[in-house]
């Protein structure tokens, strides 16, 4: 061992008056590994909310869609085919997204709507199961009335229940109606089921039927669709395969992922845990404060053996490592022990449920979490880091020390 390594160690833990620079020292150790453990706490939390929400919403869009540039309409022409042949494609089906216009009685509602081939209905499986009442069926005994399921909110706006008629149309048929042409490009649907899935754009806005009601209301050329979605096999890699797609497709098409279709939400996600952290490293910047602090008045108090150790040969580095590994040492220990106390706390709320909510009020029982390595490393290396430039100041300051004036001072 170093003998640097041997008198920093000396000077965190040999028995001493218990004086100011104790209290410091003591309150560095304590600030650090509060604001790590609490950092890793709270970020997993985040992190636990973000895959509860992520689910939820993957249970209703497509992890990657494929819609126009410019435009409505496209061709296909054997696309889908072609997508469906990448190994990473676990599912894929083509359809129609658009405006529709529903009405019941003195009702009236624009939402957005969906439609599918009615055969490949379970490609949304997380719509059947956020049904809540009637059942998630997109097709009905009569080959004419196809079905709709609606969110809650928009059913209890229109005043539907599963078995009621609905009439729809598209906004272009608005036109029609006002110039007296009559009730042409309106198509009834019977709602077959209403779904909730807690969050509140789908819920207030959102149906899905089959592509009878798109063709019918919407009546786009035979063949052209808007809309191609699909489901891979692994959501990491995500990415790499909406790379693979782009490089295949027409210039007049567009690869979207799931998080561009909700730029809103992962925007907000994101500034929440850059805030978050923020706040929460101020904590750990006050604590490696005091470890200046602390190594500050360490120096001061030890001049005399500084002025020592130099007439004994010590070097100036030597002098100068002296201090930087005392300061090390106190931020990798309180790193440590808070990198500890965060997981600790994490995981036993993830294994025990420490921390509940009411389940009847909300959709979980828990607070989630949910631990990122990637995370915990960021945080313990910011921490050692931080604690490894506080020692520059007063490190450098012991190192320039004169010999005679260090030894005459005392």
């Amino acid at each position: 061992m170093k003998f640097e390594f041997f008198i920093a160690l000396r000077y965190i833990f040999a028995k001493r008056s218990f004086n100011f620079i104790t209290v410091i020292t003591v309150l560095s150790i304590i600030g650090i590994t509060v604001g790590v453990a609490a950092l890793i706490v709270v970020l997993s939390i985040f992190n636990g909310f973000q895959n509860m929400t992520k689910k939820q919403f993957l249970g209703f869009d497509p992890h990657i869609r494929i819609v126009p540039k410019e435009g409505t309409w496209f061709d296909p022409k054997g696309l889908t085919k072609q997508i469906a042949e990448i190994e990473m494609t676990e599912s894929i089906i083509e359809g129609y997204n658009s405006k529709a216009i529903g009405f019941n009685n003195n009702q009236v509602q624009v939402f957005e709507l969906l439609a599918v081939d009615a055969e490949h209905e379970d490609f949304y499986d997380g719509i059947r199961r956020a049904t809540i009442f009637g059942k998630f069926a997109l097709k009905t005994d009569n080959p004419r009335l196809p079905g709709i399921v609606v969110g809650n909110v928009l059913a209890d706006k229109l005043r539907v229940l599963p078995g009621d008629t609905l009439m729809l149309l598209s906004p272009r048929s608005i036109e029609k109606i006002i110039s007296g042409v009559g009730m042409r490009g309106t198509q009834p649907a019977i709602v077959t089921g209403i779904f909730n899935s807690n969050i509140k754009d789908y819920d207030s806005r959102f149906g899905i039927s089959s592509d009878i009601l798109a063709k019918s209301i919407l009546n786009p050329n035979m063949g052209f669709i808007n809309s191609i979605d699909l489901r891979i096999k692994d959501i990491k890699h995500l990415d790499a395969m909406k790379s693979k797609i782009s490089a295949i497709l027409p210039n007049d098409l567009q690869v979207l992922t799931w998080q561009d279709l909700n730029p809103d939400l992962f925007a907000i996600m994101k500034f929440e845990r850059f805030a978050t952290f923020s706040v929460l490293s101020i904590i750990i910047m006050l604590a490696v404060f005091n470890v200046l602090i602390s190594l500050s008045m360490t120096v001061i108090e030890k001049r005399r053996d500084i002025g020592v150790l130099r007439s004994m040969g010590a070097s100036g580095k030597s002098i100068r490592n002296i201090f930087v590994f005392q300061g090390v040492i106190i931020g990798l220990v309180s790193t440590i022990i808070g990198t500890a106390l965060g997981l600790f706390v994490s995981f036993g709320q993830i294994n025990y449920k420490w921390l509940k909510v009411d389940s009847s009020k909300f959709i979980i029982d828990a607070i989630p979490v949910a631990v990122d390595s990637a995370d915990v490393w960021i945080i313990a290396g910011f921490s050692i880091i931080l604690s490894t430039i506080a020692t520059i100041y007063p490190a450098r300051r012991a190192s320039d020390m004169e010999i005679i004036g260090s030894i005459r001072t005392e």
